[in-house]
């Protein structure tokens, strides 16, 4: 599966998402939103975030609907 997103092309491998002509760490993503984060969602956000800059591969979330 290929997704396009603007001038980019990606490959879907399993889980992982690969973007082609791209090193890791080149571009940060943002999330811009009118919503702000409620109820354990701060915690959430905080927990996964931290779980990225450790470098972990894989992350799972609980309870999400």
């Amino acid at each position: 599966m290929v997704v396009s997103n603007h001038d980019r092309e990606s490959e879907r491998v399993g889980a992982e998402l690969r973007r082609f002509g791209r090193e890791s760490g080149e571009e940060r993503l943002s999330v811009v939103s009118s919503f702000e984060p409620a109820g354990d969602q701060p915690q959430a956000i905080q927990k996964l975030t931290r779980g990225i800059e450790e470098g972990l591969r894989y992350q799972t979330l609980l309870g999400v609907t």
